[in-house]
């Protein structure tokens, strides 16, 4: 009925009948599944592959597809709407931690091992919110923040529709004043906190890219180091930028151009002029498209796809490690 598919792991979600369903993990190459839970209701509300779940919403671009950088690693912690209720699956143990009947006017989502709760209030002709942060298995809070608006909801009458953008531990916020905010959905820290009219573009687990208010450049923060980490400076003040586990994309207009950088450098990867859109990205490169052309475009430094190694080398395996899963540090990456 339902597929995910993750780096580590796939999920599946089979039914017998609409009150009967079954939720199971694989591995990528597993003939029997690792563990499995049940799912009552779920039925006919998630038949879909990689359906919407009650997660944080990266920030998207229209230049960049959305799943560019390929999957995520499976979360520790994932929620499922069930029959108007939120069924809670810890997905290391293998087991359901809560069950809860939302308030209708709350939004929950499941970000970074916890379950998070916007609050809104309509009054004074306009809304205030209030995030509360609980570890399901503990059934107790862990943090709350007041006055943070996670653009939930639009309006006065403070009806919550959209979910939080952010990745797998982060979510993105606005405060009173107005300045843009990322949250550490873990523990609440704020990991980074703009100026007034600093626009944040993108964002995952470890990077924050931003245009500084007024400027024509975009800005690299790295979590937990208080300076710029690099800046990239284009002529276009409108360009649209994403940010994925090789590189980030940088994507101006007139004229056109792609331009790929190191996440953690600003180093130049690749900088084509073209009007297509990039559909993935990956350690050597990135495959743009657009209408019926599609490409490769080989990252600097980067050996082509297949390149045979040195006479007599043996190929290494492929890194299957788990050491940036939820609230490790990335690993793998240039520094």
């Amino acid at each position: 009925m339902a597929v995910w598919t993750y780096r580590n792991a796939l999920l599946d979600v089979r039914c017998d009948d609409a009150k009967e369903c079954q939720l199971s993990a694989w591995e990528p190459r597993g003939t029997s599944p690792m563990w499995t839970v049940d799912l009552p209701g779920v039925g006919f509300v998630l038949f879909a592959d990689n359906p919407d779940l009650l997660d944080a919403k990266p920030l998207t671009t229209r230049r960049v597809e959305g799943g560019a950088g390929g999957p995520v690693l499976m979360p520790s912690l994932l929620g499922f709407p069930v029959d108007g209720k939120v069924r809670v699956v810890d997905t290391a143990a293998g087991r359901v931690v809560q069950d809860f009947e939302p308030d209708r006017h709350d939004r929950h989502v499941v970000v970074g091992g916890r379950v998070i709760r916007v609050e809104a209030r309509s009054a004074d002709g306009t809304c205030y919110f209030t995030v509360f942060a609980t570890d399901p298995a503990l059934q107790r809070e862990v943090w709350r923040h007041e006055a943070v608006n996670l653009r939930t909801a639009d309006g006065a009458g403070c009806a919550q529709r959209e979910d939080p953008s952010g990745g797998q531990n982060v979510v993105v916020g606005v405060t009173a004043d107005g300045r843009e905010a990322v949250l550490d959905a873990y523990d609440g820290r704020v990991l980074w906190l703009g100026g007034h009219g600093d626009k944040l573009l993108a964002v995952d687990d470890q990077y924050a890219l931003v245009r500084p208010s007024g400027g024509k450049a975009v800005t690299s923060y790295e979590f937990g180091v208080p300076k710029a980490r690099w800046s990239y400076t284009t002529a276009d003040p409108k360009a649209e930028a994403s940010i994925t586990r090789f590189a980030a994309i940088v994507a101006p207009e007139e004229p056109d151009r792609i331009v790929a950088l190191s996440p953690s450098s600003g180093r130049p990867l690749a900088d084509v002029r073209s009007s297509a859109k990039v559909l993935a990205v990956g350690p050597t490169g990135m495959i743009i498209g657009e209408q019926r052309e599609i490409g490769f475009v080989p990252f600097a430094g980067a050996s082509p796809p297949g390149s045979p190694g040195p006479p007599g080398s043996t190929p290494a395996p492929a890194d299957t490690s788990l050491c940036d899963g939820p609230k490790e540090p990335l690993c793998g990456q240039d520094k």
